[in-house]
């Protein structure tokens, strides 16, 4: 079982890698009015703690953290975090 989660795990990691530029260079998810809609349902206050899993390239975290609020951004893909580190930031 262990080894099938593991093997599983790669195959992600290399499938989204591949993806990150397209993700990053994708209008949707980068498209401000989307994510401040989100905002909007999300109700975010500046005194809120933040945990984004699966952020992608952190289009969505970058906006949460204009908001004032903490936002600890994660992925399973160190290709997608490149690239949302190239985007955003640290």
């Amino acid at each position: 079982m262990e080894r099938e989660q593991e093997s599983l795990k790669r195959l992600s990691q290399s499938n989204f890698g591949r993806q990150a530029a397209a993700y990053a260079g994708n209008w949707l998810l980068a498209d401000t009015g989307n994510l401040n809609d989100i905002l909007t349902l999300l109700d975010i206050s500046k005194q809120d703690r933040i945990l984004d899993v699966a952020t992608g390239t952190g289009f969505l975290a970058a906006v949460m953290a204009e908001q004032g609020s903490e936002v600890l951004a994660t992925d399973l893909t160190p290709g997608m975090l490149r690239k949302a580190q190239t985007i955003i930031g640290e």
